[in-house]
């Protein structure tokens, strides 16, 4: 685990460790596309390159992904490159792409239980920022609702602790401006000599 430190890591963290089993994203609706359309059933780990590669549907998403890395022989480089391909994915599955919609921005905030939802992209950004929530267990929460409620932490510390195990978005894979962007925080910090 050193070798991360280098590059750091990040998650996302609120008020109070709560879960936001209430929150609205309980629904059976679909997670809109970019086109507003839903797109239930298109699944990262059900592409052709992983050929022979079923998924447990009991497991979370970090699971998926470490039993489809040793299924496709991956190096640590490789998973940790994928791992951030399949967090863009999913996210983009379940909020869209286009990082200009504010309905996106403000169901994103939504499902970390901000109240009020916030008005503008900005302020919406500005709220994600005060919260501490793991980014894979938003998205286990919007494959699963009524097996994983969002975590919402009560300060920096039980994140952290919660998100190093296994659970580490490689921040210098983040795409900038983005949805993930928006919800990482550093997990490691360079010492200076």
């Amino acid at each position: 685990m050193a070798r991360n430190r280098a590059k750091g890591g990040v998650s996302i963290v609120p008020e109070v460790m709560t879960t936001a089993s209430d929150s609205s994203s309980n629904r059976s609706t679909p997670p809109p596309s970019d086109d507003g359309s839903a797109d239930e059933g298109h699944d990262y780990f059900a592409q052709e390159e992983f050929h022979g590669f079923v998924p447990n549907p009991e497991d979370d998403l970090t699971a998926k992904l470490s039993k489809l890395s040793i299924h496709q022989g991956w190096s640590k480089n490789e998973e940790k490159r994928r791992r951030a391909e399949v967090v863009e994915f999913e996210v983009s599955r379940h909020y869209g792409s286009d990082k200009s919609n504010l309905a996106q921005w403000q169901e994103l905030c939504r499902d970390v239980k901000i109240d009020p939802i916030p008005p503008s992209i900005t302020q919406c950004k500005k709220a994600l920022s005060r919260v501490y929530v793991n980014i894979f267990n938003i998205l286990d929460h919007r494959n699963d609702p009524e097996r994983y409620p969002v975590i919402v932490f009560k300060n920096y510390r039980l994140f952290r602790a919660y998100t190093l195990k296994r659970r580490v978005f490689p921040l210098d894979q983040a795409k900038e401006e983005g949805f993930v962007k928006a919800l990482l925080r550093p997990l490691f910090m360079n010492k200076k000599k």
